[in-house]
């Protein structure tokens, strides 16, 4: 891109963003019938905000659809589920280019916490600890933290013996008794 592009991108849209990120992340997640967030994405949708760091890094603001997993539910369904230690609800904010992550985007969410979390295709990553420090520290590269598929599941102390092998009530019902089973039940009514 041109630098005059550039500039515009930055005095414009970045201005705006950082003036007030917690009405952006709230627009976003605290509105549980979504008109808010469906409002701001489709008012910003598709615009484009080079982000402080890493260099040459490009925010493309938009929803799911936009991004090149609009089309794998599953993959989707698994950000919040199965990476992090605990389940969190995950709005997808839009997808960054030019980073060395070994991805073409970088698909960038963000959660109740109001932490910014970015996949890779591998791996999520924590890549700002807010809005704020995304738009004014950009996203860090290499990655806060990162958490690999399963690893919601790594501490499996305290499974009974047969948890892989269950075949009668009673051995379900040991199961669903067993720290793990608890955790599970937890998890599955809470979604």
């Amino acid at each position: 891109m041109k630098q005059g592009k550039k500039e515009k991108l930055k005095g414009e849209t970045l201005l705006a963003v950082r003036k007030n990120p917690n009405l952006w992340i709230n627009s976003l997640l605290l509105n549980p019938k979504g008109s808010n967030a469906e409002d701001f994405m489709s008012s910003k949708r598709g615009e484009s905000v080079f982000l402080p760091r890493p260099d040459g890094a490009v925010l493309t603001i938009g929803p799911l659809e936009d991004t090149e997993y609009k089309d794998r539910p599953t993959v989707v369904n698994g950000w919040g589920k199965f990476y992090l230690p605990n389940i969190t609800k995950m709005k997808v904010i839009g997808y960054v280019e030019g980073t060395s992550y070994p991805c073409d985007q970088l698909v960038l969410m963000t959660c109740e916490e109001k932490k910014v979390y970015g996949f890779d295709g591998e791996e999520l990553h924590l890549v700002a600890f807010s809005l704020d420090q995304m738009f004014t520290k950009g996203i860090a590269d290499p990655a806060l933290q990162s958490y690999y598929y399963g690893e919601a599941f790594k501490d499996m102390s305290g499974i009974p013996n047969n948890v892989f092998y269950a075949q009668s009530e009673e051995d379900w019902e040991e199961v669903k008794q067993s720290p793990v089973g608890k955790i599970q039940k937890q998890r599955w009514v809470s979604v």
